[in-house]
């Protein structure tokens, strides 16, 4: 299995939910935020990851993905991904325990308008029920998160 580097702008979608999830992808360096439905609903910085949704499941992307800050991003494939859960069931079974974590309940849960008032108010402070798509700083995706 192969991963690439990319370096990216500041400002740049890294991926989009008008796209199918091709890769999962990796902060090597940098800052992006995740933003479904025009609201900012996570940050995250190096050492997160995010695309593994796509992967894991077949859906198109969740989230939207934009640079804040340069970024250099790690890259694995969908077909590497396979090989290397292959090789490594309990990597699969880790995130996909991670994932239905971030199920109960995301912000998905609440309509579109309750969520944009919720995450603008800032009156959730469970970041399980802030993060929609289950990425932010403090999420089962950051090494701070229980790890």
């Amino acid at each position: 299995p192969s991963v690439t580097t990319a370096a990216w702008g500041g400002n740049e979608d890294a991926c989009s939910t008008s796209a199918t999830g091709e890769s999962l992808l990796i902060i090597s360096a940098g800052v992006v935020e995740v933003v479904m439905e025009g609201v900012t609903v996570a940050v995250l910085n190096e050492g997160a990851y995010f695309g593994e949704v796509a992967l894991l499941q077949p859906v198109r992307r969740t989230a939207t993905v934009r640079t804040v800050t340069p970024c250099e991003l790690f890259e694995m494939s969908r077909a590497d991904f396979a090989r290397v859960c292959a090789a490594h069931p309990e990597l699969r079974d880790e995130l996909q325990r991670r994932l239905d974590l971030r199920k109960v309940p995301t912000a998905r849960s609440f309509t579109r308008r309750a969520r944009s008032f919720i995450l603008k108010k800032g009156t959730v402070r469970n970041p399980l029920l802030r993060m929609g798509t289950g990425l932010e700083l403090e999420t089962p995706h950051s090494p701070s998160f229980g790890d």
